[in-house]
């Protein structure tokens, strides 16, 4: 082959590999561990399920946390003893068909607090927050959803809620969560 020949094929696969790839063929970002709110993002890496029993309504009631790097929840002998560090989290009280994880379905919102099945009543985001001192920004949620559509072992949430103050809040979750009953 001649060096005018494989100058001439260098070219080529430049010029094909250039323009190959656009704007437009760039994938669309993968769903991570985050919460997106008032226009900044919070990095979540673990969840506990807090399982309390029946309610009054023959639901169960099932509490959910999930929590940012630098919070680490703790237990000792098997049960929850709090939380320590500083960081992020969201806590919200479902009411759920079994207690022994929380199952697949939509959670909806329940300003009434009927306690039935496939609800919440309450939950929150707590920004910049320290346990050991309280101090922190809570906003709480006035309606939204989350979807739980994987739980065998690892959990998939997807979460949109509205807070008391009308701003729009998304998470996504993909990973363990601690049981605790």
């Amino acid at each position: 082959m001649s060096l005018h020949f494989k100058q001439l094929v260098v070219c080529a696969l430049i010029i094909f590999a250039l323009t190959a790839c656009n704007n437009n063929d760039e994938p669309s970002p993968d769903l991570s561990n985050s919460i997106f709110y008032d226009g900044n993002e919070y990095y979540l890496e673990s969840g506990v399920l807090l399982h309390k029993g029946l309610s009054e309504k023959e639901s169960y009631k099932i509490d959910l946390t999930l929590v940012s790097p630098g919070l680490t929840i703790h237990a000792v002998d098997g049960e929850l003893a709090g939380m320590s560090g500083f960081g992020h989290s969201m806590h919200f009280k479902l009411f759920a068909a079994s207690n022994d994880k929380l199952p697949l379905g939509a959670y909806r919102f329940d300003i009434n607090q009927t306690q039935d099945t496939n609800t919440f009543d309450y939950g929150s985001i707590l920004l910049n927050y320290t346990p050991e001192t309280g101090i922190g920004t809570e906003h709480s949620f006035s309606s939204g959803s989350i979807e739980v559509s994987a739980n065998n072992p690892k959990y998939e949430l997807t979460i949109n809620c509205i807070t008391n103050e009308g701003k729009t809040l998304t998470a996504y979750y993909s990973g363990f969560l601690s049981d605790y009953f």
